[in-house]
C-alpha cells in the first residue's frame, strides 16, 4: 500500500505520525499450525516526501489473500482516523506458493542434503517461499523448491540471520547445481 498525505501544518504531522503509530509493526498473526511461523506480516517501506507530500509504503505479507487484505484495510482506516487528508493506493498482492514436497526437484534436493551434509534435511513452511508465487503463477508447470540461511523472528524487529547457516547454504547450493544433470537425465 502507499499512502500519501499532503503535510502543510505541525497538526498535520502529529496526526501523520499518530497514523504510523497506531500502524501494525512486524508479525501481526502467527501460525495456529507451525510453532515460530507467521501468517501475516507487516513493514513499513519507504518514507519519502515530495512536493509537500508525504508518502508512505507498506509491504503486507501473508500466506492468505484475505488475512493480507484486512490488515490493508486496518492500515488505511488508522490514518483515516487521524483526520489528515490522505489518497492511498492498494497493489495487487500474490496468492501463496505451496510447495508439491513429492516432486522431483523436492525428492532430488533431499537426496543431495543427505549426501552432502550427512543428515535429512528439515522440511518446513516459511515466508520465503511467497516471494515463488509470481514464479509459480508464470510457469505453472515447473518445479520449484525455496531454502535459504536461518532467519530468526523473521519480519519483527529483531530479524537476524545465523552467520554460520550461510556457508551450508552457499555449499548445499554448489552441490544442487553441480549435480542438475543427474535429475535432468532422469527425466
Amino acid at each position: 500500500d502507499l499512502h500519501s498525505f499532503p503535510t502543510r501544518r505541525s497538526s498535520d504531522l502529529r496526526f501523520t505520525f499518530n497514523g504510523l503509530a497506531k500502524a501494525a509493526q512486524g508479525v501481526t498473526e502467527w501460525s495456529k499450525t507451525i510453532d515460530n511461523m507467521f501468517e501475516v506480516s507487516i513493514n513499513v517501506g519507504t518514507i519519502t516526501m515530495e512536493n509537500g507530500v508525504l508518502n508512505i509504503e507498506y509491504l503486507i505479507r501473508g500466506f492468505e489473500s484475505k488475512k493480507v487484505d484486512d490488515l490493508a484495510n486496518e492500515i488505511i482506516a488508522g490514518f483515516e482516523e487521524s483526520k489528515v487528508g490522505f489518497t492511498h493506493t492498494k497493489y495487487d498482492s500474490s496468492s501463496a506458493w505451496n510447495p508439491n514436497i513429492n516432486s522431483t526437484l523436492m525428492n532430488y534436493s533431499q537426496v543431495i542434503y543427505q549426501q552432502h551434509f550427512g543428515k535429512p534435511i528439515i522440511l518446513e513452511k516459511t515466508g520465503g517461499g511467497l516471494e515463488l508465487s509470481e514464479f509459480a503463477a508464470a510457469y505453472p508447470d515447473m518445479e520449484f523448491i525455496s531454502y535459504g540461511p536461518t532467519i530468526l523472528d523473521a519480519h519483527t524487529i529483531k530479524e537476524a540471520v545465523e552467520i554460520k547457516t550461510i556457508q551450508n547454504c552457499w555449499e548445499y547450493t554448489v552441490e544442487l547445481l553441480e549435480n542438475i544433470s543427474d535429475l535432468t537425465e532422469k527425466k
